[in-house]
């Protein structure tokens, strides 16, 4: 499994640093202004009478990135679980693909993706994980975070869905990040 998990590519994208006691919708949107990526964090759309978040941060190379800071092995599960049930909606399901793209261009008009109607395009789900410790996700993750990952990982190649993964540093404060 360790191996598993350790062939799980690094993300080719920049996050900004988190500061301590910062909230996750506060990291979401000021890591929007700095990346330029496109902010969606708590922005859902219903599907079979549940809301999906499709993701928080939409790069224009149609990277969805799922933030979570780790708390518990049962947060990080969430978050992978939320990646492959966005992902496989997208791919699935016209009507999610539809109101995703409504989202988009209602959060940012113009702003260049792939998701339409008829489909997706290629998709990269990006696992982000907020953690102050500087060990690869890899080596820090407890268990059942890796089986939860590694399956996540395993379903969506399996649908084409590339996955990666990034640790977003968390820090005390903005001196640090410089």
């Amino acid at each position: 499994m360790n191996d598993s998990v350790k062939r799980i590519p690094g993300a080719d994208i920049s996050l900004p640093p988190c500061y301590i006691g910062e909230k996750e919708s506060d990291y979401n949107v000021r890591a929007s202004r700095e990346t330029g990526f496109l902010c969606l964090d708590a922005k859902t759309i219903g599907i079979g009478g549940n809301q999906v978040e499709v993701c928080d941060l939409l790069t224009d190379k149609n990277q969805l990135i799922h933030i979570k800071k780790w708390r518990s092995s049962a947060s990080l599960s969430h978050l992978f679980l939320q990646g492959t049930n966005s992902a496989e909606s997208l791919l699935r399901d016209e009507s999610f693909r539809l109101a995703t793209r409504q989202l988009i261009e209602q959060t940012k008009p113009g702003f260049p993706t792939a998701i339409h109607r008829e489909g997706a395009g290629e998709l990269e789900v990006v696992f982000g994980i907020v953690y102050s410790r500087d060990v690869p996700v890899h080596k820090r993750l407890p268990f059942f975070s890796k089986l939860s990952m590694m399956d996540a990982a395993k379903a969506l190649h399996a649908q084409g869905v590339k996955v990666s993964v990034t640790r977003i540093a968390e820090i005390e404060t903005r001196a640090e990040a410089v």
